[in-house]
Parts: structure tokens; sequence; C-alpha cells
């Protein structure tokens, strides 16, 4: 076990052996350096993930629920576990593909105190496109994605805990909100590039595509409702309504369209409680939140 790490991965799975197996052997000359630790929470799996990660890597140290407490109770948790000053947060099917991630994270974090995330450049598809190089230099925005990015450790302990309930989607919006209500920032940060081996377009054919649908909408219009100041809400809550079914029935996806309906209906409970956020952010950081570009969730060489 590290003593002092400068640096922690952290990394949430269940019954996904090969994939996260795949992520370990292409991070292993990070994990074997002194100044790193590695936490793996085994999220209830039944494939034997525990038992071949204590066999095969032993540098990390992983944590087993008995049972299944969600993705998102599994990242608090790990971000409160967590030693080191900066905390990497890769999905188990994700990892760093150009070298010196952690030279960069370091001294990206000294350069700029305010920064207080970072987010990678991450590709997403099973193959690496021929070309890694890109134009985009390093800059101040909003947002992340969870599958790539690095936390500055006091910045996480100065907002509120990823909120459980979500599930999962919409976690990231509401730290981002989090985050410049403090007065941090996020930056994106391209040398960081990680590889995220997911096709994103065959989701539409998984069992469960309507269930995230519906939660990413719900938890998108709880965080307006959470952070938003009063003047915008009934206008944002009414365009995003709106688009969200023009944009679905436009492409003809019916499911994510009737997954729309379902969300409404299942945050209507909420209301008041939302209504009463002590998270509000004032108009001048709403103002200062709209003018930041987002930062880039997926990346695409150049034709």
């Amino acid at each position: 076990m590290v003593t002092n790490p400068v640096f922690s991965f952290l990394i949430t799975t269940r019954n996904r052996w090969s994939d996260l197996q795949f992520t370990l052997q292409q991070l292993l000359p990070l994990l074997q350096r002194e100044d790193v630790e590695c936490l793996i929470i085994d999220d209830g799996s039944n494939d034997g993930t525990t038992a071949f990660v204590k066999a095969q890597f032993p540098q990390v140290q992983i944590f087993t629920n008995p049972e299944p407490q969600g993705y998102i109770y599994n990242r608090n948790f790990l971000l409160h576990t967590a030693k080191a000053p900066y905390l990497i947060s890769l999905d188990d099917d994700a990892h760093f593909v150009l070298p010196q991630p952690l030279e960069i994270i370091q001294h990206h974090f000294e350069k700029y105190a305010r920064c207080g995330l970072i987010a990678c450049r991450v590709f997403w598809g099973k193959t690496l496109p021929s070309t890694l190089q890109t134009d985009a230099l390093p800059h101040n925005g909003f947002g992340f994605v969870g599958c790539g990015h690095v936390w500055r450790k006091t910045a996480w302990e100065s907002i509120p805990d990823y909120p459980e309930h979500y599930g999962f989607y919409g976690e990231e919006e509401f730290a981002s909100m989090a985050l410049l209500q403090k007065r941090w920032e996020m930056h994106y940060v391209p040398d960081l590039l990680v590889h995220h081996r997911v096709e994103v377009r065959q989701r539409k054919n998984d069992a469960d595509y309507a269930y995230r649908q519906r939660k990413a909408f719900a938890n998108s219009i709880r965080n307006y409702m959470t952070f938003y100041p009063y003047f915008r809400l009934p206008y944002t809550l009414a365009y995003c309504t709106v688009m969200q079914f023009f944009n679905k029935l436009k492409a003809r996806d019916y499911v994510a369209f009737w997954a729309t309906f379902r969300a409404i209906f299942s945050i209507l409970g909420t209301l008041g409680v939302l209504f009463q956020s002590r998270y509000r952010l004032t108009k001048m950081q709403y103002i200062r939140m709209k003018k930041l570009p987002l930062n880039p969730i997926f990346w695409k060489p150049n034709p």
C-alpha cells in the first residue's frame, strides 16, 4: 500500500473483468510507480473480479460490495477514500493513450491554482484512429465526462457529493455547477488522451436504452431546478422540454420520446424540494457559467 501517493486512480466495476483486466494492463507502468495508488470498487460482481484483481494486480487496493450499491455511491466512496491530492477517475473500459499523463496532470494543477478539475480528451470507439494529433489547446470551460477526468482533491472536498439518487447521468453536470459556485475552474487538457472503448451508437440497441434516456433527461431537469436562478427557470424548463420532444421525433427515436414523458412524471413528486434548493446560483454566477465554452465530451480527429 502506498503511504503518501500523489496520484490516485479510481475505478468502479461490476461483472466486466475482461474490460477491467485490459485497462489495468494498459495502466500497469503507471500503477507500479511509488507515487501512485489504485483503488477499485467491485460492485457485487459474480464473475470473480475481486479474486482476479488480487491475484494478478497485487498493487491494486480493491473494495468489494457484497450487494450492488450503484455507480454514484461507488464514485463518492472512492473519492472520499483516496489519499492523493490528484484523483484520476476512469471507467473500467478506459485508459490513457499518450505518454506521461501524470506529469501533465501535476504540471497543470501546479500552474493553475484555481483549476479544480481536468477534463480529458476522450476518444469513444473500439479502435483508435490513425492519427491522435489535435490542434486543440487547454482552456477553461464547463463540464466533464465521467469516463476520463481528474479532480483536485481539495476542490472535490469543497462541494456536495454526487447525488446518489440520480443513479447515473447528470452527476457530472451537478458537480460542474457546484464547482463554478465555489469559484473553481474546469480545464479541458487535450494532451491527456483517454481511449474509452465503447461504441456509443450501439447503445440504442441495448435493453436499458429507454431507462438511460429517462434518467438523463430527468436528472438534467433536476440540475436546472437545483442550480438555476429563479428568473431563468420557466424559460429553461419549457425550452428544454419542447426541444427534447422535437429532437426525438425528428430523429424518429420513439423509444426516447416516450422515455421523456416518463422522466417528467418521475420528477413531479420532487418539485417542492428542488425549488427550495440551497445551491442556487446567483445571477452573476449563472451569466459567468453561460459564457464558458462546453468542454468536449467526444473527440474525433480532423478529417
